[in-house]
């Protein structure tokens, strides 16, 4: 990510999904660049200190669902963003099986609504739709993926991702006047995360309770990277 504080001055930054866990980072930093932020969340900051950003006057929080493209659109309309990054989504893996039809609504109509926005409205320079490296197609064999291994996913989380994926690169080939790119993010670990069952927020909550750590996969190799480290 561009660092340089004179290409974010001013700039009007459009970040769905900002009160979530990379999203306020993301938020943060933005801010500390001077961008102008306007959020867009249906729910509220996830670690109360980053609250102090609702009286930055560079910050604008709006709380409404990623799946309504009117109101989403009249936001857009309404603040002219010129770069929006889309972190909108259910992310747990969990909560996918539980909730299947809110991983695939938000996941992918969410992506959806953004695409077609970005591709009506001149102004937007640019979208980056940030998905997850859950996208790739299962292979036992494989150690590792890359931006060219297919796309896939057992779980509906895994495939609400997958399918955000093809959707992008269907609008990139489609439609070639749209500046739209995909980023897939990996296991992110850092100050703010309290989701349930991810090892790091499980860990430091068995520190504070004074019980054992139990690991679900012992045989999984997962990359981590923190939040902060392409950012420092």
């Amino acid at each position: 990510m561009n660092l340089d504080k004179k290409f974010w001055s001013s700039k009007k930054v459009l970040i769905t999904g900002n009160t979530g866990f990379k999203g306020t980072w993301l938020t943060k930093i933005l801010l500390e660049l001077n961008a102008r932020v306007i959020g867009y969340s249906d729910k509220e900051f996830n670690f109360s200190k980053y609250e102090s950003d609702h009286s930055n006057k560079s910050f604008t929080q709006i709380y409404a669902d990623v799946n309504n493209i009117i109101k989403l659109k009249n936001i857009v309309i309404k603040y002219r963003p010129q770069i929006i990054f889309h972190l909108a989504a259910q992310s747990l893996v969990y909560k996918s099986y539980t909730n299947p039809y809110e991983t695939f609504s938000t996941n992918s109509i969410g992506t959806l609504n953004i695409l077609e926005i970005t591709k009506k409205y001149s102004f937007i320079k640019t979208s980056i739709i940030v998905t997850s490296d859950k996208c790739y197609k299962p292979i036992l064999s494989k150690k590792y993926f890359d931006e060219n291994s297919s796309l896939g996913g057992n779980d509906p989380y895994s495939a609400s991702k997958a399918i955000s994926e093809i959707m992008t690169l269907s609008y990139i080939k489609s439609f070639p006047k749209i500046n739209v790119a995909s980023v897939r993010a990996g296991n992110v670990i850092g100050g703010g995360d309290w989701s349930k069952k991810r090892l790091f927020p499980d860990l430091m909550r068995l520190v504070y309770d004074n019980k054992k750590l139990k690991i679900r996969n012992l045989s999984s190799v997962r990359p981590w990277q923190h939040v902060l480290q392409r950012w420092i």
